[in-house]
């Protein structure tokens, strides 16, 4: 969303129901305009102002405090919120080597929620993808040159923060071999290790992302495949609960791809949903043929999405 009349009479519509004190209606048309529109400081105060818990409200003003380092409304309110702390010459972001004078578990920087909060950062929805794909890069390479505890953490916390909590688990688990964090980060290892896991093969990377990114945000692992082929291999160390086939792939289709999942003795009970395009009879009824549980059509939305999920995965 831009700077333009739509969007300044959609945030007035929602300061007008914060106004009345209908905080519900207001706060969802707030966390709606900041999604959209997150460089918007105002948007920002307002959704601090309705904010369900202190939590969500210092988020919130941190990331006004991000885009107007000056706002002296933000800053008091802040300091109300958060309790003090011991202050040091410098605070710097493991993942991106931003500086501030005062500690921070929201960078404002690249936009990483710092702590191991899952809910907070399944609601970050403004993170810096650059900056933090690079913190992985630089990470991943020092990995590879030895494994560490801070390592492997600042790795887990970066995928996470890229709603990629395959990778972050896997990263987990091998920073809690350290045992440095104790109890905390094999809290998170069990959560993330429960939550149930989803394939989604096809080889649009749009498509991918757009999965990844809803299941992620509601309490699901997405593992996300460009093709069949890779997904065998996948397969040969994951078990999901569900995987999202498309139909059209290079090399290997989906019916083909369905047919051996439920040929495998490790997967034969996963349910299986074919993607496409295509809405007809004659395709349905092949998904049924080879296998899959249910039939989704392109273009979907989130809500349908998370339906079908729901349906197939308790």
């Amino acid at each position: 969303m831009t700077d333009t009349s739509a969007g300044k009479s959609m945030l007035a519509d929602a300061i007008d129901l914060a106004r009345q004190g209908n905080k519900n209606d207001a706060r969802w048309f707030l966390r709606e305009i900041c999604r959209l529109e997150p460089g918007n400081p105002k948007a920002w105060l307002w959704r601090a102002s309705v904010a369900e818990g202190v939590t969500e409200a210092i988020e919130s003003l941190d990331r006004v405090l991000s885009l107007e380092p000056a706002n002296a409304t933000a800053r008091a309110w802040l300091d109300r919120l958060r309790p003090p702390v011991v202050e040091v010459d410098t605070y710097v972001c493991f993942l991106c080597a931003h500086e501030a004078e005062r500690e921070f578990a929201f960078c404002p920087g690249c936009r990483a929620v710092l702590s191991l909060d899952l809910d907070v950062i399944a609601r970050n929805e403004g993170a810096d993808l650059r900056r933090l794909r690079r913190a992985v890069d630089h990470f991943g390479a020092l990995a590879a040159a030895g494994a560490s505890f801070d390592v492997e953490y600042f790795l887990g916390v970066a995928e996470l923060n890229l709603l990629n909590s395959v990778a972050a688990l896997r990263h987990f688990r091998r920073a809690a071999q350290f045992d440095e964090r104790g109890g905390e980060l094999r809290d998170v290892v069990t959560a993330l290790a429960r939550r149930p896991l989803v394939m989604a093969v096809d080889d649009c990377l749009t498509i991918r992302s757009l999965v990844a990114n809803t299941l992620e945000r509601h309490g699901y692992r997405c593992l996300t495949v460009g093709g069949g082929v890779d997904a065998l291999s996948y397969l040969e160390e994951e078990s999901p609960a569900f995987v999202l086939l498309d139909v059209s792939m290079p090399f290997m289709d989906g019916y083909s791809l369905c047919r051996t999942i439920k040929a495998r003795p490790n997967t034969k009970r996963t349910s299986v949903v074919m993607l496409s395009a295509q809405d007809g009879f004659l395709d349905k009824v092949k998904a049924r043929m080879a296998g899959a549980s249910d039939y989704l059509t392109k273009p979907f939305d989130p809500a349908g999405l998370l339906r079908v999920v729901r349906k197939y995965v308790q």
